[in-house]
């Protein structure tokens, strides 16, 4: 039986979604909800922003299992260690904030072993660097995050990004030539808990953090909303209450009634309400890409999806057949758009059929742990 090892800093519920897609992983591998490969254990470094990972969702029906350490130089120590020589492989979860840390080198150590060993050692790139800035602190900040993936990508047999942009910007940053980077998509963070609910009253749909999202673009549509002679209900959702409305209040140039936020639910909850969407919009500043789990929830519940074409955009989406892109020039097309799609049934009926056969294909977790396994017997 095959024995797999996911280490993060990031446990479940922390890390802006890390934590949750390192949990979601180690299920896959473990067996979750497929036979899988055999077991799988999550590595969470302690610590992270003093969060706990009290709560988590248990795995009774898996071979997966979680195991802590306070720093990484009790990697060769812990009471579990010994397991860690029978693995076949460790895929390691990168994000600068919890990598450029004074017990690094104990990793590159432990993962040095492992390779001597002749185990796999996958890197995932999660992120890359903090947003540009001038300031001495920031610019020393990004040469330590770039220095401390340097280290774990000379460690790796593999490395991961979740889409084609983010290899690009490495390789031209000096961290690895394009053969060493492939691409595998983020998954749900939402999984679907039924099937979609009969409902005659059409129903907008939208998830992201507020900074995510473009201004204009949700400004068009509930300009657009607000003059419908029958308004459909708006529904957005995101981690946040105060940080929507402070968002709304400062950005959007219309009034709040338009919408219904939905903030902090528990998954099971949001994919009830997914479930009653008609429409999604994906208004991204970056565009609609595979590194988001919030877009992956829209897709694995088979909504038609209405998006912005930006920078991030994936080739594989726009080839899908799931999705209206709006050009970023043109941002408030989105609104005539969402408008055309919800007058049109056929139409939609296609692109969720489109939307769920590219999840089951490219984005469930069972294909996305087969992904990494397959990289790892055909490395490019």
């Amino acid at each position: 039986m095959s024995e797999w090892l996911v280490v993060s800093a990031a446990a479940p519920g922390q890390c802006d979604g890390i934590g949750d897609y390192s949990w979601q992983l180690t299920r896959a591998l473990g067996g979750v909800p497929t036979s899988g490969t055999g077991a799988a254990t999550l590595i969470v470094r302690r610590g992270l922003d003093g969060a706990s990972t009290a709560g988590i969702e248990p795995a009774p029906e898996s071979r997966a299992r979680i195991e802590h350490v306070a720093s990484w130089m009790d990697l060769g120590t812990a009471e579990w260690a010994s397991r860690s020589r029978n693995a076949d492989g460790v895929l390691v979860q990168y994000f600068p904030q919890a990598f450029a840390r004074q017990d690094l080198p104990a990793l590159i150590a432990w993962l040095n072993i492992r390779r001597r060993e002749q185990r796999s050692v996958v890197v995932t790139v999660h992120e890359y660097w903090p947003p540009f800035s001038l300031s001495p602190k920031r610019i020393v900040t990004r040469l330590l995050y770039r220095r401390a993936l340097r280290h774990l990508a000379a460690q790796s047999s593999v490395l991961v990004v979740s889409q084609p942009y983010a290899a690009s910007e490495l390789v031209a940053a000096g961290i690895a030539p394009a053969a060493a980077f492939h691409v595998i998509p983020v998954g749900s963070g939402v999984p679907r808990v039924a099937e979609p609910v009969a409902t005659e009253e059409p129903t907008l749909v939208m998830f992201g953090q507020p900074a995510a999202l473009h201004a204009g673009a949700v400004g068009a549509v509930a300009h657009w909303l607000a003059s419908a002679p029958r308004r459909p209900r708006f529904w957005w959702f995101s981690r946040s209450e105060a940080e929507m409305r402070a968002w709304w209040r400062a950005r959007v140039d219309a009034p709040a009634d338009v919408v219904t936020m939905h903030a902090g639910l528990p998954a099971a909850a949001v994919s009830r309400r997914l479930l009653e969407g008609t429409v999604a919009l994906a208004p991204y500043v970056d565009g609609a890409s595979t590194r988001r789990s919030s877009l992956a929830a829209l897709i694995e519940h088979g909504l038609p999806l209405v998006a912005l074409d930006g920078r991030y955009t994936d080739d594989l989406l726009r080839r899908s057949g799931a999705f209206v892109f709006v050009t970023l020039s043109h941002a408030a097309g989105i609104a005539a758009a969402a408008a055309s799609l919800l007058a049109d049934r056929e139409r939609r009926s296609a692109m969720a059929s489109a939307a769920l056969h590219l999840f089951a294909e490219r984005l469930a977790w069972p294909r996305i742990a087969e992904a990494y396994l397959a990289a790892l017997v055909r490395p490019a």
